[in-house]
């Protein structure tokens, strides 16, 4: 194979350049010690990480140089105040490989850049909840269970990666609910620089919607992935909001920021969907409960009313219902003459008025004689008002007793008719009862008549006629 040949140094460094822009131009990740980090001149923010490594045949350091053009920014985040806070602590990066000419070496561009390590970590996570707890944001009221939204879940938003595990794991469990939610997939990176910003767009666009509760879910992946769920303006966005956010991560050894400011934090999507659909499976068996609890009462209120309407109909229709009415009725006409008699009895006209003038002063007399006046009139107004319910009560009573009348067969005999029955006292109904010889009794209005059966005559019934 020819040698490539170069016209010198200079065309051979852009040659690398070249071969790397076409064959390195992915993003790459990676961890390692911050060893040195400063602003310089051109106000570029220069790191250079640093790795040890034992082998038999010793230790050997490999270090590369990084790159930050907007460091301002990227200390806020971090939550330092110096370049030199970050010496001596683990850091992951990502960024593109670039090969500077002009200095003859290769360069990391920093995309981003996160703590490394629980220690670094779990740092930076409380300066951030320190700041949002002294803007009152922090802590957040925190949910035991769905259960206490107080409804059913029916419209969720789930923010997720397509085609995830953790997404799978949620709908499947979802699936297994009485009450299926309507499920609307907000998708997203999870994992990556871009993460933090689009769950937090993705949470602002699920406010403007009628969704009930927000789930965040993340399945497995790589532990180094959860880095990028600790940003601050992802805590902040979940915190401000209106639709309550659950988040089910995936790693039930590590928490991120993330869990301390959802309302609900569950270990994973699978954790998320079972709770979901165990609140929708109580709702409805409360339903269900309800809904038997509710027939059977209206069935218990309906035989109810229907005896009370029978025991009053066969009250009506028994002639009890004539003696207490009249027995009623005595009462009131006695109560009637007793009021009568008391309003008599303090008329301007007594002997008691007239020796209560003789008795008191002129004043006094004065404001007897208006009580007076006012006794007499009320006793009027209660005496006509008894005086007339009576006269209803009687009328009610005189209707009632003429329908029970007019079911009475003894009313026959006032009206001409008679009774007739054998020596047993049997109603004789039909000719066909008796012998010539039997003796029969016969009732009439004003007493009863003996008599015995001499013949028996059949009375004619006419003929139907038919027409047509």
């Amino acid at each position: 194979m020819p040698a490539k040949r170069f016209d010198g140094v200079a065309s051979l460094m852009r040659w690398i350049k070249e071969v790397s822009s076409s064959f390195m131009s992915g993003p790459i990740e990676f961890h390692g010690e911050v060893r040195y980090a400063r602003i310089n001149r051109r106000g570029v923010l220069d790191i250079e990480l640093v790795e040890t490594v034992s082998t038999f045949g010793g230790s050997y350091s490999y270090q590369i140089p990084c790159q930050l053009n907007d460091p301002s920014s990227i200390l806020s985040l971090l939550k330092v105040s110096s370049p030199t806070e970050m010496e001596s602590e683990d850091y992951l990066i990502v960024g593109t490989l670039q090969f500077r000419v002009t200095q003859n070496r290769y360069v990391v561009e920093v995309i981003a850049i996160e703590p490394y390590g629980k220690g670094a970590i779990e740092k930076r996570r409380k300066k951030i909840l320190e700041t949002l707890e002294r803007e009152g944001l922090y802590p957040v009221e925190k949910m035991i269970s769905v259960s206490e939204l107080g409804e059913p879940v029916t419209k969720m938003a789930v923010i997720a990666s397509p085609g995830t595990r953790g997404l799978v794991d949620l709908l499947t469990n979802l699936k297994m609910s009485r009450l299926i939610p309507d499920i609307e997939l907000f998708p997203v990176a999870v994992e990556g620089p871009t993460a933090p910003a689009s769950i937090a767009d993705a949470v602002e666009q699920v406010n403007n919607t009628d969704a009930q509760i927000i789930a965040i879910v993340r399945g497995g992946g790589a532990q180094s992935g959860l880095l990028y769920l600790d940003e601050e303006r992802l805590a902040r966005s979940i915190i401000k909001s209106k639709v309550p956010v659950v988040v089910g991560i995936g790693h039930t050894e590590d928490v991120t920021l993330l869990d301390y400011v959802a309302r609900l934090s569950l270990e994973t999507p699978t954790a998320v969907g079972r709770e979901i659909a165990s609140t929708n499976d109580a709702y409805v068996e409360g339903l269900e409960r309800t809904h038997d609890d509710f027939r059977l009462s209206f069935s218990e209120l309906a035989t109810a009313i229907e005896r009370r309407v029978s025991d009053t109909e066969r009250a009506v229709r028994s002639y009890g219902v004539l003696r207490v009415t009249a027995s009623n009725l005595k009462n009131i006409a006695s109560l009637a003459r007793t009021l009568r008699s008391f309003a008599d009895s303090h008329t301007l006209e007594s002997s008691g008025f007239r020796k209560a003038e003789r008795e008191f002063h002129k004043t006094g007399d004065y404001y007897l004689r208006n009580a007076t006046e006012k006794l007499f009139g009320n006793a009027e107004g209660l005496y006509e008002t008894v005086t007339h319910r009576a006269e209803i009560a009687r009328s009610r009573l005189d209707k009632s007793l003429a329908v029970v009348r007019s079911m009475n067969p003894i009313r026959s005999l006032f009206r001409g008719g008679a009774i007739v029955t054998d020596e047993n006292g049997n109603p004789i109904t039909s000719i066909e009862t008796v012998e010539i010889g039997d003796e029969l009794n016969v009732r009439v209005e004003d007493g009863t008549i003996s008599s015995e059966v001499l013949s028996k005559t059949r009375r004619s019934m006419p003929k139907s006629v038919r027409t047509g």
